[in-house]
C-alpha cells in the first residue's frame, strides 16, 4: 500500500515529513522525531545522488584565460562542455587522461584551438594559493576548533592543522600550490581562508554549518594561452541537504519514497525487520515512479528509427 494515496503538490518540509513517519510507526516521541529526522536527510542524499534527475541539471557560462578551470562547489559532475568563439559555439568532448598522455603527452603544453576537456580531481578551494602560505579566520570571536589543510607544494604532499582563534587570524606554517582538504567542524560564525601575501585573495569560505566543500576541475586541450575563452557547462547539481526544520526537498515527487525509506529505517530500528522490508519494497516503487515521471513528462526528442534500417 502507498503511504499517500494521492500525488502531493503541496511542498512539504523536513519536519512535516519526519511527523508523518512518527505517526506512522506510532511513536511520536522526541527523540524518535529526531531520529526520523536523521533518516530522512541521509536518505535524501543518497536518493539525489544515484540518479540524474532533470530537475538536478543546471547549466552556467563563465569565462576562462587558464586550461585548467574550477567550477563552484554547487556543480556535482560535469556532463558536458561547449566552447564559444565569437559566433561560434562547439561541444568539446570528454577526452581520458590516460589516453591523452598515451596517444600525445605533449597535448597539455600545445597551443591552438581546443579540441576536448578531461575531469580532474577534486579540489577544496575556488582559487589556487599558487605557492604561498594561507590564513584562516573566523566571523565569531568563540570558535576556537580545528581546521584541517591537505595539498600540495613543489609536488610534495604537505597536511597540518590549524588552531582556530576567533577572528584572530591563523597563518598555515607552510606553502601551498594547491589545497585538497580545507575542513572544519561545525562553527558558530563563518570562517574564510585567503592567501597570507599582500594580495590576500580569498581562496574558500566555509559556513557556520558546513564542515568542507569539493570543487570539480576540467583541464581543457590545448593551452588556450592568455585570451579569454567563453565555455558553456551542462552539469548535475550539488544535492542542497535537508539541514532545518523548514528545508524542502528539490525533488519535490521525492516526498513518498523519502518517507517509504525513513519508515523503514525506523522500523529497522525498532527491531520489526519484517514489516520494514514492505516499506523498502514501496520506496523503491516509489523511486520506479519517480524516473518515469522525469523520463515521460517533460519535453524532450523522440527518435524515429526506420524498419528497414535494421539487418536481419
Amino acid at each position: 500500500m502507498a503511504l499517500f494515496t494521492e500525488r502531493f503538490f503541496v511542498v512539504m518540509t523536513l519536519s512535516d515529513m519526519a511527523d508523518h513517519v512518527v505517526e506512522l510507526v506510532g511513536s511520536p516521541d522526541t527523540a524518535s522525531l529526531a531520529q526520523a529526522k536523521k533518516f530522512i536527510k541521509f536518505r535524501y542524499k543518497m536518493l539525489y545522488n544515484q540518479h540524474l534527475w532533470e530537475d538536478s541539471k543546471v547549466s552556467l557560462s563563465l569565462t576562462t584565460y587558464s586550461s585548467q578551470v574550477i567550477l563552484p562547489a554547487w556543480v556535482s559532475k560535469v556532463l558536458q562542455v561547449a566552447f564559444k568563439k565569437e559566433t561560434e559555439t562547439r561541444i568539446l568532448p570528454p577526452m581520458d587522461r590516460q589516453n591523452v598522455y598515451q596517444i600525445d603527452p605533449y597535448l597539455l603544453e600545445e597551443a591552438g584551438e581546443l579540441i576536448g576537456f578531461s575531469h580532474m580531481n577534486t579540489v577544496a578551494t575556488h582559487h589556487h594559493p599558487e605557492g604561498v602560505e594561507i590564513t584562516v579566520v573566523s566571523s565569531d570571536v568563540d570558535d576556537a576548533g580545528s581546521m584541517r589543510v591537505q595539498g600540495v607544494h613543489n609536488g610534495n604532499e604537505i597536511s597540518e592543522t590549524l588552531a582556530l582563534s576567533g577572528t584572530t587570524l591563523v597563518t598555515s606554517q607552510y606553502m601551498y600550490d594547491e589545497i585538497y582538504t580545507l575542513a572544519k567542524p561545525t562553527t558558530t560564525g563563518y570562517v574564510r581562508a585567503r592567501t597570507a601575501n599582500s594580495a590576500a585573495t580569498e581562496l574558500q569560505t566555509l559556513l557556520a554549518d558546513e564542515n568542507a566543500r569539493r570543487h570539480q576541475r576540467i583541464q581543457l586541450h590545448r593551452d588556450i594561452g592568455t585570451t579569454g575563452h567563453g565555455l558553456l557547462v551542462m552539469a548535475k547539481r550539488t544535492c542542497v541537504p535537508l539541514l532545518h526544520d523548514s528545508d524542502t526537498p528539490q525533488l519535490e515527487s521525492s516526498v513518498n519514497a523519502l518517507c517509504a525509506y525513513a519508515v523503514a529505517d525506523m522500523l529497522i530500528r525498532m527491531r520489526q525487520v519484517g514489516k520494514a522490508q514492505a516499506h523498502v519494497q514501496e520506496a523503491n516503487a516509489q523511486v520506479a515512479s519517480m524516473m518515469g515521471e522525469d523520463k515521460n513528462q517533460r519535453a524532450n526528442v523522440v527518435r524515429f528509427i526506420p524498419e528497414d534500417s535494421f539487418s536481419v
